[in-house]
């Protein structure tokens, strides 16, 4: 027998590009997100099983159906991901994007550029990559949807 030897995939991004995600699904239709931009914007890097290199990025939305500027990106707010409360609330924005092979990235996606990453103000630091919460791309745009909508309710 042959033993199946892992191909370890490590994320060819460098930190601060940022790409554009076209929201496509029914959930955007129904949510109202259809036609608007996703930008994922790469601010380290972080480990996945057995070994490969992903992605952790910041998320943002865009307001309408414009691509937007390298320059109007940074206008644009990082949506929260995760709420932790331990004395107090602390908002978690970075998310590691789950990458096994170069052939899970949509075709759809568009490189906007490279751009300084700015962190939000109140985000709260890890001090290990496993606590980010973990986003793969075959239901990235139903997970991102709903925590954007978790926090623009509360």
């Amino acid at each position: 027998k042959k033993v199946y030897k892992h191909r370890i995939y490590k994320c060819e991004w460098k930190i601060g590009d940022v790409y554009a995600y076209r929201f496509e699904s029914e959930i955007a239709k129904e949510k109202g997100y259809y036609g608007r931009y996703l930008l994922i914007q790469k601010v380290d890097e972080g480990s996945w099983y057995p070994g490969h290199v992903v992605p952790i990025v910041y998320f943002r939305i865009t307001k309408d159906r414009n691509l937007p500027s390298l320059k109007e990106i940074k206008d644009i707010e990082c949506i929260k991901i995760a709420r932790k409360k331990i004395p107090k609330v602390i908002y978690d924005y970075r998310g590691k994007l789950i990458n096994t092979s170069k052939r899970i990235i949509p075709k759809s996606l568009i490189y906007i550029g490279n751009v300084n990453v700015i962190k939000p103000k109140e985000e709260f630091q890890h001090t290990n990559d496993i606590s980010y919460f973990n986003f793969s791309w075959n239901n990235l745009e139903k997970s991102v949807i709903e925590s954007n909508e978790l926090f623009n309710l509360n």
